[in-house]
């Protein structure tokens, strides 16, 4: 990334788009603290990021990554693992759960939140990959974070299945929510679209201004607009 400056609030529902390898996850990593700026600095309330304990940017965001890990774990722990402090704490597992939109799944589970997850145990529950997804996102609610992070963990699902899981996600989250995707059926209903494009931020705001400014996003997003048209009912 480079001559890159961006502003915004951790309230803000936001899109952050770009073709792969524009520099997406490598904002979202540096955001997080996972990697530091070989220059300059990050900002939050005037205070440079690294000041802030790795509690403190816990409260500030909360990230589902593409690579999310399937955990083997109780559906207890698999979800707490975000803040181990929770794990036995019923209310903030099940509010995640909900959050994550898979409570009633696990409802169905032989032993709800304490069946193991996982064929390598004997009686151990496999999961779909939506279904492991939706784990993930849960995760992302235990901790009580201003802002959620979902840096394109629905990757491997059909375009119209990403935007449908993405448009829960809009609907439920009730604070501010990074969308990180190169894909833009959802860009419609967020407040504010940030575009990528190689390392630099190439066009930012809401879409009906960008598709006014006949630019790379316009580009992108007509390229894709028949991904998200329904064959109609014969």
């Amino acid at each position: 990334m480079k001559n890159f400056s961006l502003t915004f609030h951790l309230s803000e529902r936001i899109a952050l788009a770009g073709e792969n390898g524009c520099g997406k996850s490598t904002l979202i990593k540096l955001l997080t603290g996972l990697y530091e700026p070989t220059e300059g600095e990050i900002l939050v309330d005037n205070v440079p990021l690294n000041r802030y304990s790795i509690r403190q940017r816990k409260l500030m965001f909360s990230v589902v990554f593409q690579d999310f890990t399937n955990f083997h774990l109780s559906v207890r722990e698999t979800i707490g693992i975000a803040d181990t402090d929770c794990i036995q704490d019923d209310k903030r597992i099940f509010y995640a759960a909900q959050k994550g939109l898979i409570d009633d799944f696990i409802q169905t589970l032989p032993k709800k939140y304490d069946t193991l997850l996982g064929n390598i145990y004997e009686d151990g529950m496999d999961l779909s990959g939506g279904q492991w997804q939706r784990l993930a996102i849960a995760r992302a609610y235990v901790v009580d974070s201003k802002m959620k992070i979902l840096d394109e963990p629905t990757a491997s699902l059909d375009p119209r299945a990403e935007n449908a899981l993405y448009e829960e996600a809009l609907r439920i989250n009730q604070g501010g929510i990074l969308i990180v995707t190169h894909r833009l059926g959802i860009t419609k209903y967020v407040d504010r679209i940030i575009v990528l494009h190689e390392g630099c931020v190439e066009e930012d705001g809401t879409h009906i201004e960008l598709m006014k400014k006949n630019g790379i996003y316009k580009t992108m997003y007509n390229s894709q607009a028949e991904w998200y048209r329904y064959d109609e009912m014969e």
